[in-house]
């Protein structure tokens, strides 16, 4: 891997994977940041091992299994590997309502068998990704570290990034705890920008947590206090010891209580020394990632339903994905992408959208249908942007 990357805690991150180690590094550093209990299998020990001392260590059920690996860094990396969370045995039996049930919860052995299967799928996900893309992943090893945690009671999940070319400003996108990543109406949106306080992205929300039924009336009250919070937790992560301030970091997160789930790399920080003088775009509704003076590009649209039949950019030249966000898992059809513009969001900063923010140079957002952007696939485009605001022009 030539990519670049921040400083890291390499000690740690290369003994227990990416998620695991810079957890390690923060609670080590800042213990009042809250995690969850955890234990980090290695590869090397055996499931029944790893689950005699998560036991031993008192973690309670329900329980998460994550990946923890150093490829975790890298972009393309985001969602890549799976995470599973199980009930405990005495809890998933007393849910079971269909008399003729004959799944994990059927017995005790049974649940066992059950959850060392878990974790063995977690620990080989590399191995099967390179039995099933032959040749693509051949640097990774067969087996990673598998984090055994407990459930986080928070009644609110999220994910923010530092704004990499604004001072000062934070995007957060947080969803009610059981919801579908990225895929729930009701996920809300909220800027930070320092001296001013937590507010709602008003064009990128789809739904507001503070109306939200399932969201207890206590969550609901401190919501913004608890947002900045978390937001509060990146400078000190970044400022750590073999961490990079130089770096805007994605952080996931719990509310209601307040939880640290993971920090992984987002963009270096950059800022413009010009600005777009005279934009095609409101701010208000629209979010601008990167910086460029000018870049010309090739469109690709509609890039899923035409890879059944074509090749996507044959002839390798710089190009702009543009679609609607939920399109954004599909940026790794389009080779030399350079540039998204992606529009019609439901929810902000899923894992499609950060993996496709971060192999492109420049990403624009848009709350909803791009007004005056009349891009049909293969035409030309030349995109300016200065963190801010940008410029669209067709050659």
């Amino acid at each position: 891997m030539t990519e670049q990357l921040p400083r890291y805690p390499k000690d740690l991150v290369h003994k227990y994977g990416a998620k695991a180690g810079i957890l390690k590094h923060v609670k080590k550093h800042l213990p009042q940041i809250p995690q969850a209990d955890s234990i980090v299998k290695l590869p090397e020990e055996s499931a029944d091992d790893a689950l005699g001392r998560a036991d031993k260590e008192g973690i309670l059920w329900p329980r998460i299994f994550r990946s923890s690996a150093v490829f975790e860094l890298y972009v393309g990396s985001e969602g890549m590997f799976p995470t599973k969370m199980l009930d405990g045995f005495k809890e998933g039996k007393a849910k079971i309502q269909n008399p003729t049930y004959r799944g994990p919860y059927s017995s005790p052995e049974f649940f066992e068998q059950f959850v060392r299967f878990q974790i063995q799928d977690i620990a080989t996900a590399p191995k099967q990704l390179k039995e099933y893309e032959p040749g693509e992943y051949d640097d990774l090893p067969d087996a990673i570290p598998v984090i055994i945690a407990e459930k986080s009671p928070s009644s609110i999940t999220g994910t923010f990034v530092k704004h990499p070319n604004q001072d000062g400003v934070y995007i957060i996108s947080a969803t009610a705890a059981e919801s579908l990543e990225g895929k729930d109406p009701l996920r809300s949106t909220y800027i930070y920008r320092v001296g001013e306080g937590v507010k709602p992205l008003k064009y990128f929300t789809q739904g507001r947590l503070e109306m939200e039924g399932s969201i207890p009336a206590r969550a609901r009250a401190r919501l913004h206090d608890e947002i900045f919070e978390v937001v509060s937790w990146h400078d000190l992560i970044a400022s750590l010891p073999e961490m990079d301030d130089g770096w805007s970091w994605q952080i996931e997160f719990g509310l209601d209580p307040v939880c640290l789930y993971q920090v992984r790399p987002f963009k270096p920080l950059e800022k413009a020394d010009f600005a777009i003088a005279d934009p095609t775009n409101p701010e208000i509704s629209v979010l601008v990632f990167g910086v460029t003076k000018g870049v010309d590009l090739r469109v690709e649209t509609n890039v899923w339903e035409r890879s059944r039949d074509e090749e996507i950019n044959p002839e390798n030249r710089p190009s702009l994905l543009f679609d609607r966000l939920r399109s954004a898992r599909h940026c790794d059809y389009v080779p030399n992408l350079q540039a998204n513009i992606l529009y019609s969001p439901v929810g902000i900063l899923a894992h499609d959208d950060i993996r496709a923010m971060r192999m492109a140079q420049l990403t624009v957002l848009y709350a909803g249908p791009p007004k005056g952007l009349g891009f049909g696939q293969g035409d030309l485009v030349s995109l300016a942007a200065d963190g801010r605001s940008f410029k669209a022009i067709k050659i």
